[in-house]
C-alpha cells in the first residue's frame, strides 16, 4: 500500500489549528476594526422605546440593557431589502433572562407597532432563532423587541443576523 505524505503545519502552526485564532473559530472571529469577519445584515444598533438603560458592547453586535417596565423597548436596525419571502437567522448569547418579553422580531414601523414575525427568547446561553416574514413591505426593521412588563438586566453578545 502507498503511504500518503501531506503538510502538516503552515509555518509551524498545525493544519488543523489553521482556521482558528486562539481556540475560536475564525468566522466566529472579530477583526481588530471591532467588525464581525463572518458577514452579517447589520453594521449599527439602535435603542428605543421604553428601555430602563442601554449600553454598546465591545463590538457591533454586544449591548447590555435593561426593559423598562413602563413600555415597550427595542434594539434594531433598518432593513431596506425585505421581500415577503425571507426568514431571518438571530444567533448569539444571552444572559440575565429571567422572566419572559423577550423577542426577536420584524416590524413595519421603527416602533414596533406593526410586527410581522416574532419568535420569543426563553433561554440563556447560547440561542439561534429564526423569525419567517410573509409580509412585502421592502423596508423593515428588525432586533431584539422587549415587553413593556419586563425589568430584565440582559447582555447579548456577537449577534449574528443572516438570511
Amino acid at each position: 500500500m502507498a503511504e500518503e505524505l501531506g503538510i502538516g503545519k503552515v509555518s509551524g502552526i498545525p493544519i488543523a489549528d489553521v482556521g482558528k485564532m486562539g481556540v475560536v473559530a475564525k468566522a466566529n472571529a472579530w477583526s481588530k476594526n471591532g467588525e464581525q469577519r463572518q458577514q452579517s445584515l447589520f453594521r449599527s444598533l439602535i435603542p428605543g422605546g421604553g428601555l430602563g438603560n442601554y449600553g454598546n458592547g465591545k463590538n457591533s453586535a454586544s449591548f447590555s440593557a435593561q426593559g423598562g417596565g413602563r413600555a415597550v423597548g427595542y434594539i434594531y436596525f433598518q432593513f431596506d431589502q425585505n421581500d415577503g419571502r425571507i426568514t431571518y437567522n438571530f444567533n448569539f448569547s444571552i444572559s440575565g433572562i429571567t422572566a419572559s418579553g423577550l423577542e426577536c422580531a420584524v416590524s413595519t414601523s421603527s416602533n414596533f407597532s406593526s410586527i410581522v414575525g416574532r419568535t420569543s427568547i426563553t433561554s440563556n446561553g447560547a440561542n439561534s432563532i429564526n423569525v419567517a416574514v410573509s409580509d412585502r413591505t421592502t423596508t423593515v426593521f428588525i432586533g431584539i423587541y422587549i415587553d413593556a412588563r419586563n425589568t430584565d438586566s440582559f447582555l447579548v453578545s456577537n449577534l449574528l443576523l443572516t438570511t
